[in-house]
């Protein structure tokens, strides 16, 4: 992504990063590797793709869900948005949000190129 300043033959084009969030999948239960390596997607693309689902903050760092049961599969999707990805409506906070409704088995659509 490029972003273009001044006119004419002084014109200036810096090269920029779009914002990204990154996407997990979480397993319940407090236990070691409960968590997928991550999918880093751009805020724009996220927000687009989960317009339909609520997406709750659940904090600045991230904890175990759902303690008391634990999965062998992942069962829930977890969005990380940092300082340098910037906040938008959906996420107006930085930190992690849980997507309610949206179970890691159908979450395809989100973590897909």
């Amino acid at each position: 992504m490029e972003r273009l300043f001044g006119r004419g033959p002084e014109r200036i084009v810096v090269a920029t990063t779009p914002r990204m969030a990154t996407i997990y999948l979480v397993k319940d239960g407090p236990r070691p590797a409960s968590t997928s390596a991550g999918t880093e997607s751009s805020l724009s693309e996220v927000t687009k793709r989960l317009e339909k689902y609520t997406c709750r903050y659940i904090g600045p760092e991230p904890r175990p869900l759902n303690e008391r049961e634990r999965s062998e599969t992942y069962q829930r999707v977890v969005i990380e948005v940092v300082a340098n990805d910037g906040t938008n409506a959906k996420f107006p906070q930085l930190g992690f949000y849980i997507v309610a409704d949206l179970d890691a088995a159908q979450a395809d659509f989100l973590v897909r190129e």
